[in-house]
């Protein structure tokens, strides 16, 4: 049963308000992070199929081009991809190229949404802050987990 204040606010239960506590405390320590992963979304669409890329700049960090291919092996099998959807990655110059390509509901954007959550998260531990330019026209009014930092 709900519990309210003598103002008429909800009592939040002490799971939840420790949650909440934990949640602040990193994002302040996030924001203090010097060494950045910047996601760049270059996404387009061309009659219904979507080809969503993120070019994907590298802080110079021991361990961070294995930790990435280690979070993209754990969406690989938290998130299965239906026919048509591909996800892949190109190597460039000063990092990496995501592509993630389909059409319909073929849970790419899950797999994606998945990825840049487990990335923001295992990043926290190499003291790295994950940070997004641009986003996808899914993403810009439900998904904002990660900072945004606009161009």
């Amino acid at each position: 049963m709900l519990e309210f204040d003598e103002n008429g606010r909800l009592i939040l239960p002490e799971s939840i308000r420790k949650d909440l506590e934990e949640q602040k405390r990193r994002g302040e320590e996030i924001n203090r992070f010097d060494k950045k992963l910047i996601l760049n979304y270059l996404g387009s669409e061309t009659e219904g199929f979507m080809r969503c890329e993120f070019e994907v700049e590298l802080p110079d960090v021991k361990g961070i081009r294995k930790k990435i291919f280690e979070v993209r092996d754990w969406a690989d099998k938290n998130v299965k991809l239906k026919e048509g959807a591909r996800i892949w990655f190109e190597k460039e110059r000063e990092g990496y190229k995501l592509i993630i390509s389909g059409r319909g509901s073929d849970e790419r954007c899950t797999w994606c949404r998945s990825f840049r959550t487990a990335l923001n998260t295992s990043m926290f531990d190499l003291k790295v802050a994950v940070c997004q330019k641009n986003c996808c026209k899914f993403d810009r009014r439900s998904y904002r987990r990660i900072k945004i930092k606009r161009s």
